[in-house]
Parts: structure tokens; sequence; C-alpha cells
């Protein structure tokens, strides 16, 4: 299903994107990794054959560069999988601003960012798929973690709203 298909995963160079990307050239897939880890990333990319990209996915201009980068190497971009994400521990009285702006900013803010870039370019292909990794956290509270559970609330109801329209 996914032979021939370009695939553009954030947040590849550990856990679930890292297995994601794996699962992908398994399938066949023209792998087009991102994330902060270089070394890691250009290790992946090495061992799966595809092709790696350091990237500060919250940057405003992320997006953008990432979609230009898969269409300059494939001409398409057939999968997104929006995997990128951070974590830090608190609840309302100890999340600071800066731990509630970056997860805001990575978890929330680049996965619009990276769906609104691609949108447009999977419709002229009249194909594409959209996946954004979100958690049960984010249709549950959990306990310490108030700025990640909110994000990935988030990320369903964009998610949702997506397939709405």
């Amino acid at each position: 299903m996914l032979t021939g298909k370009v695939a553009l995963i954030t947040g590849a160079t550990a856990g679930i994107g890292m297995a994601t990307a794996r699962l992908f050239a398994e399938r066949g897939a023209k792998l087009l990794l991102t994330g902060r880890n270089e070394a890691a990333g250009k290790a992946l990319a090495a061992e799966l054959g595809g092709q790696f990209l350091a990237q500060d996915i919250a940057a405003p201009e992320a997006a953008a560069r990432l979609v230009a980068w898969a269409l300059g190497i494939h001409g398409r971009l057939d999968v997104l999988v929006n995997n990128a994400g951070v974590l830090f521990n608190g609840d309302v009285a100890t999340c600071t601003d800066a731990e509630w702006d970056t997860i805001m900013a990575v978890n929330v803010t680049a996965v619009f960012r990276l769906c609104r870039a691609v949108v447009p370019v999977m419709a002229a292909q009249k194909s594409g798929v959209i996946v954004n990794v979100a958690s049960d956290w984010g249709l549950v509270g959990a306990h310490d973690a108030l700025a990640y559970g909110t994000s990935k609330g988030a990320v369903v109801q964009l998610t949702r709203s997506m397939a709405a329209d």
C-alpha cells in the first residue's frame, strides 16, 4: 500500500517517529525524515534508504521549507505524518510560560502549519494522507501533564475539523 509513496515523517529520530519510519520503509515508501537530532536522523535515513533534513519544526518557516524540500526531491508528497512532539511535566501551578509556549509551538502550531502547507499540494495531486499523532492524554485528563494533554487535545480537534472540511 505504501510502495512508491513519498512520506514525510516529523520527529523521526526517536520513538513513534522512528518506528513509523521503519514500518514505512518495510512497506516500500520513499522516506523524507525530519527531526532535531541530526546524527540520529542521518543514520536512520542511511539505514532505511531515505533522506533527512534537520529541522526545528516550531520555526515559522519550517512547514514551507519541508514541503519545498519534499517537492524538490520527489515532485510530490503522498503522506504526512505529524509526529514531532515534546512533553514537560507540570500542573497548572507549576507549568512555566516557556514550557507552555514550547509545547504549543511544537505539538499544535507546527502540526497546523504543516497541514496548511500540504493540503494544497495533496489537493492538486488529487490524493494524499495526513496522519496527526495525538495521545489518549488529549482525550482524558492526565496527572502532571497539563500542557501536553491540552496540546494533544488540540491536535485531536484540529484533525476532526480538517476531516469535517
